[in-house]
């Protein structure tokens, strides 16, 4: 199963986000394989969208593969946000995230080390929760306009099923 939406790609099994351009606000699941398996079925048939209870609860998997999506707010290095050392680090590291082209890359970085024997394993979950942390402060960063709309959309879809 793969998701995506908009301006990012999103592979189910890592549920993170990576920027790879566009404007359309859409977000899909793509079921192409064991479908059987998926839905837990014998058999799976272009009618088991007709049937009310199974749509609804494909409806209800689609809103919980976007809910487990991490969704990247827009990036600020606006110094008059900080107030303490740690602001002032996660704005830094913010900028170090923006510059090498988000936090999937920048993770893939610190995986290439990894396996280049350049750093430990330990540094490596030290340096990704780094990331990670500063990513979930709230300082240096503004909710994207695009993801709160797209977030609203999903909303409604859901509601309006019936």
């Amino acid at each position: 199963m793969s998701s995506s939406f908009f301006a990012i790609k999103v592979t189910a099994g890592d549920r993170r986000m990576q920027y790879v351009g566009g404007r359309w606000l859409t977000f899909e699941m793509r079921l192409e394989k064991r479908l059987r398996e998926q839905f837990k079925r014998k058999e799976v048939t272009a009618n088991l969208l007709f049937e009310e209870k199974f749509y609804i609860k494909l409806i209800d998997w689609w809103f919980d593969e976007y809910k487990a999506i991490q969704k990247i707010n827009e990036m600020q290095t606006d110094l008059s946000t900080v107030k303490t050392k740690r602001d002032l680090y996660n704005i830094g590291l913010l900028a170090l995230v923006q510059k090498e082209g988000g936090p999937m890359a920048i993770k893939k970085k610190i995986d290439e080390l990894y396996q280049t024997g350049q750093i430990s394993r330990k540094q490596v979950y030290d340096l990704k929760q780094a990331v990670k942390d500063a990513l979930s402060n709230e300082t240096g960063q503004k909710q994207s306009e695009a993801i709160r709309e797209l977030d609203k959309k999903i909303k409604q879809a859901v509601r309006f099923y019936r």
